[in-house]
């Protein structure tokens, strides 16, 4: 089953799904209101003579407030990249 990555004009990632189908995805997202410029398609068979056997999706990090220019270095955010 594929894995949907519906990216912003600008190329960040706005939401990855699970769907049967790319209609499916596009359903979804119009519910949640969005709208991707561009959707990237995940398969199985993406790994098929791959090098590495391991296509990377979302990693994420966490920072605090002192570092997104915020003074309080108590709260917490989560980065999310696809890169």
């Amino acid at each position: 089953m594929p894995i949907f990555i519906a990216k912003t004009y600008e190329g960040e990632a706005e939401s990855v799904v699970l769907a049967k189908n790319i209609e499916l995805a596009q359903a979804y997202w119009q519910g949640k209101r969005i709208y991707p410029h561009t959707i990237i398609i995940k398969e199985e068979k993406d790994l098929e003579n791959h090098i590495t056997g391991v296509l990377p999706i979302v990693h994420t990090r966490k920072i605090d407030g002192y570092e997104v220019g915020r003074h309080s270095r108590d709260k917490k955010y989560l980065v999310i990249s696809n890169e």
